[in-house]
């Protein structure tokens, strides 16, 4: 298969599903997944917080490709049970496939010059932490926003090369 045949299947494919959509809900799920985890392992008494993100890191992205593989089933069987997509390689280019955050200044005047969250009052060392805070929930948002706007791409690459991968494994099992 040409790269030109992988394009026009991605192309296609996006046109049939409503990849973007589908990708929301597998970073929801991700993000909804890791969200647990740390929840679990905090109520499990690990205080460490290093270890505790690692492992909370690692759930997610294992969540991630579970339920990226999910998709590929449902995909597959069409929702309905029955197989939506040939296998055949020869076939297979023809598939047609809260962040809300209430900033409140401070009153002017003094050496501070910090601003303060409802319950929290925040100056100097406080306020890089929190500007630190949001940037990084910035970057998160912003990666989570690329990985939706790529989704026919990333979807749709994952879904060639499940055909393509199940038609080489058909046809290596007859041999």
């Amino acid at each position: 298969m040409e790269a030109r045949d992988q394009q026009r299947f991605q192309r296609e494919f996006a046109r049939k599903y409503f990849v973007r959509f589908h990708m929301s809900l597998i970073v929801a799920g991700t993000v909804g997944g890791g969200v647990l985890t740390s929840r679990l392992l905090l109520g499990a008494g690990m205080g460490s917080v290093m270890l505790r993100y690692a492992l909370d890191v690692a759930s997610a992205y294992l969540i991630f490709l579970l339920l990226v593989k999910l998709w590929l089933l449902h995909v597959h069987t069409g929702g309905s049970g029955g197989p939506e997509i040939d296998l055949d390689l020869e076939d297979a280019s023809d598939v047609v496939g809260e962040l809300k955050t209430s900033v409140v200044s401070s009153g002017g005047g003094g050496r501070g010059g910090g601003f303060s969250l409802p319950g929290l009052d925040v100056d100097g060392e406080g306020c890089l932490l929190v500007v630190l805070f949001l940037v990084l929930v910035l970057a998160v948002v912003l990666a989570g926003g690329y990985v939706i706007w790529m989704a026919p791409e990333i979807l749709g690459e994952a879904a060639f090369y499940a055909v393509v991968g199940g038609s080489l494994a058909g046809v290596a099992s007859r041999l």
